[in-house]
């Protein structure tokens, strides 16, 4: 996905093809990997017109938490037909021009914005380190972009600053969330244990985000974190939980599959220790 464009801080972005997870009513994870879906559209078949993201997460604690995650890809996938905007000039800008817009505090956010995400497309690592930089820029809307920009150029070696980012206490909730996408995607082992403390976040929304990382990345770590999850507070979460820990556990499960926290518990005591994954199921 790719973030076009942006309204006083809030993000409207694009679909892109790729291999994502998509996640029903009832937390049963599913991938596809050919056809060309919005890596947001976890739900489907409600829109809060014109709430901000901000006011969606204040309502998390709702029983409708998932409609009004709904809400957020609805308001993002209504500006796909939003082109980008003239203000870098020819669809074939220099790079480096580009890389120097970026780094300008001075210019336009929305230009910058697209500076960005032209950079994360051209997937040339070059530019990695203004990306990278972009993420302790003092504009939310800049850092948030150049997170999304990272997840679009795949490059395990901006791990570290996501995690950086990832880790700081003002950052911006969408911007964890697009991070946390980002480190699902690249999946590499060392964002286990930081996304296993956003676990504890007192948002729902981003327990959940952190929870669909970690299944992706498909790390053993991740099941007693999973585990916890089964006593969360939301029920939603509970679901995610149970299935994602079905979902990895189904090639080595012998007899009737654990419903509740206590039978998970037992279980992971008593087979733990041989555990061992090489990714999530179905992720090619």
């Amino acid at each position: 996905m790719s973030t076009v464009r942006s309204d006083k801080g809030n993000p409207v972005r694009h679909a892109r093809p790729s291999t994502a997870l998509r996640i029903d009513s009832g937390g049963h994870p599913g991938w596809t990997g050919k056809n060309w879906i919005p890596a947001l559209r976890l739900y489907s078949g409600h829109a809060f017109a014109g709430m901000t993201v901000g006011a969606i997460f204040r309502s998390a604690s709702s029983r409708h938490v998932l409609n009004l995650l709904s809400a957020v890809a609805a308001l993002f996938l209504v500006a796909l037909a939003a082109s980008f905007s003239a203000s870098l000039g020819a669809e074939g800008a220099n790079l480096d021009d580009l890389a120097k817009v970026l780094a300008d505090p001075q210019k336009d956010t929305n230009t910058r914005m697209e500076a960005a995400i032209k950079l994360g497309q051209a997937k040339n690592p070059k530019y990695l380190q203004f990306l990278t930089e972009a993420l302790k820029d003092s504009d939310k809307a800049i850092r948030w972009t150049a997170a999304e920009a990272l997840w679009e150029m795949g490059d395990k070696k901006a791990v570290p600053a996501l995690i950086d980012y990832l880790e700081k206490g003002e950052a911006y909730e969408w911007g964890k969330v697009v991070t946390m996408n980002a480190l699902g995607s690249l999946k590499d082992p060392q964002a286990v244990e930081p996304l296993i403390l956003v676990l504890d976040s007192p948002n729902p929304f981003l327990r959940r985000s952190a929870a669909v990382a970690l299944f992706t990345i498909g790390d053993q770590r991740a099941i007693p974190a999973l585990i916890g999850l089964l006593k969360d507070e939301q029920g939603f979460i509970q679901r995610i939980a149970q299935n994602f820990l079905v979902e990895m556990t189904k090639d080595k499960m012998t007899g009737d599959t654990p419903a509740e926290y206590d039978e998970w518990s037992k279980w992971y005591q008593a087979n733990g220790q041989r555990l061992k994954f090489e990714g999530a199921k179905g992720a090619k």
